[in-house]
């Protein structure tokens, strides 16, 4: 399903800078990494098992991860 909807939210500096450092250690962007993040708590909170079931988009590939790399 296309993603078509914002959430924002207001963050401090340094809590946007541990968000960065927690994306960047699993190869993933911020908004992919909070995204996941987001979706576990609320499976939790659903009361669904999240062990077998994928909730983001799959690990990126080597080369994907060297292509993230060269753009910071």
């Amino acid at each position: 399903m296309p993603k078509t909807e914002f959430l924002q939210i207001r963050i401090t500096p340094e809590d946007r800078e541990r968000f960065r450092r927690a994306a960047e250690a699993e190869y993933l962007d911020v908004s992919t990494w909070a995204r996941r993040v987001l979706m576990l708590a609320t499976d939790r909170w659903e009361g669904k098992s999240t062990a077998a079931k994928k909730v983001a988009e799959p690990a990126p590939d080597a080369a994907d991860r060297e292509r993230s790399r060269r753009r910071k």
